[in-house]
């Protein structure tokens, strides 16, 4: 039995819609991946300062608006890396700090050192006072860059 020609058509029309939804998500995921292993490896630190006694959930906030705050800042500057950072997990690390001044410190060298980095102040609401500087968001970057910077600090 022949099977007419409008089932060809059909067959055809279908396959061609299947794959261009496909095919352009497969080679995404394929260029993600390339990306990954070609390139040095990324991450984000976040920074706490670790004398201001805040609550679990108090730092889990803080370092939510860092993450962002830097995800944010990577997308109007750094696509490649950014693209990189995503394909790769996300990577983030948090260490901690003891005072203001080591966090403000911190963060001036990573500005010199050309990263992505942004200072977040807690609004006051709850357990700190107005304009408090909390955190430190440092990346995406590159993890050898951030580790210069951040290298010598402690897991939180």
């Amino acid at each position: 039995m022949e099977w007419p020609q409008s089932n060809y058509a059909i067959g055809g029309f279908a396959f061609g819609i299947v794959l261009g939804f496909v095919a352009p998500k497969l080679r995404a995921a394929i260029h993600n991946r390339v990306l990954v292993h070609l390139n040095q490896p990324v991450k984000m630190v976040i920074v706490v300062r670790n004398d201001l006694g805040m609550g679990k959930g108090k730092i889990a906030a803080q370092c939510a608006h860092a993450a962002v705050q830097c995800y944010k800042t990577a997308l109007r500057m750094d696509n490649r890396t950014l693209k990189i950072w995503l394909a790769s997990g996300q990577p983030k690390v948090v260490v901690k700090v003891d005072t203001e001044e080591e966090l403000l410190s911190i963060s001036s060298l990573s500005t010199k050192s050309s990263l992505i980095n942004c200072l977040i102040k807690d609004a006051g609401k709850t357990q700190l006072d107005p304009c408090t500087t909390t955190v430190l968001g440092i990346g995406p970057g590159k993890k050898q860059d951030i580790d210069s910077v951040t290298g010598h600090l402690k897991l939180l």
